[in-house]
């Protein structure tokens, strides 16, 4: 896989409380067997939580792609609630402001969200 990759975490409806944390596996192996034919597009992970599950993608270049696996989780998985673009840590501007946000996503239990947040204050922090 080669162009630009962008990074998505796309949020599932789970409030019906249909998968649980046990059920990860099964998420991964459904959703990498059902985009194997599409070159550009790679699951990286998945995460099961009380009111959502998260899909960590990474898209190179086509966004049609993406298009098709949000189709697919729609008809296989449930609602999809949210398509949020990571930006692979920029600079989040004033700490405070990403401090409520990342305490926002950990209470939301968008733990990796809630990581990407943060790592920009982590990588910006010296020890001493």
């Amino acid at each position: 896989m080669s162009g630009v990759k962008t990074r998505f975490i796309v949020l599932v409806d789970n409030r019906g409380g249909n998968y649980k944390p046990c059920d990860r596996t099964a998420l991964v192996n459904l959703l990498r067997d059902n985009i194997a034919g599409l070159n550009d597009v790679r699951l990286i992970d998945v995460r099961v939580a009380s009111r959502h599950i998260e899909f960590d993608l990474l898209v190179y270049s086509s966004f049609v792609s993406l298009c098709l696996v949000l189709d697919f989780l729609e008809n296989n998985v449930g609602l999809v609630l949210e398509v949020r673009y990571v930006d692979g840590g920029e600079e989040r501007g004033i700490i405070g402001e990403t401090l409520a946000e990342a305490v926002k996503l950990f209470n939301e239990e968008r733990f990796w969200e809630f990581h990407e947040v943060l790592e920009p204050l982590w990588r910006m922090s010296k020890d001493d």
